[in-house]
């Protein structure tokens, strides 16, 4: 079991909090990986295209644009599918929430997740 685990074998899918925590920081990871490098994204990524505008369009001509964060895992994002995913979950989770149904998202993690820019509605 030890040498399995030495070379990083993963014997099941973590679930509950710990799970939540570790996605909670590939999501930080892609939000700093992603946050200077809008260039590359901008011909094959709509999200990352309205954040350049956003970041430079408002500085230069002094529009009034909305935020829009760099938290914005695509859903079927090719180079860590499950976090795509997870970012959907969380979503999902918040319209339960806030429809007052029984819902994973606590008010912490809904704290935590919007103190790194997390958009809860996409509406464009």
């Amino acid at each position: 079991i030890q040498k399995l685990e030495s070379i990083g074998f993963v014997w099941a899918k973590r679930k509950g909090p710990e799970a939540w925590e570790t996605k909670f920081r590939e999501l930080v990871l892609y939000k700093e990986e992603h946050g200077g490098e809008i260039d590359t994204f901008c011909f094959g990524d709509l999200f990352s295209c309205l954040i350049y505008y956003q970041q430079h369009l408002s500085s230069l001509w002094g529009l009034n644009i909305i935020m829009i964060s760099d938290c914005l895992v695509p859903t079927k994002y090719t180079r860590n599918k499950a976090l795509g995913r997870w970012v959907s979950t969380q979503r999902a989770q918040f319209k339960l929430w806030d429809e007052g149904k029984k819902s994973t998202l606590t008010d912490g993690r809904k704290e935590r997740l919007e103190n790194i820019g997390f958009v809860w509605r996409l509406q464009f």
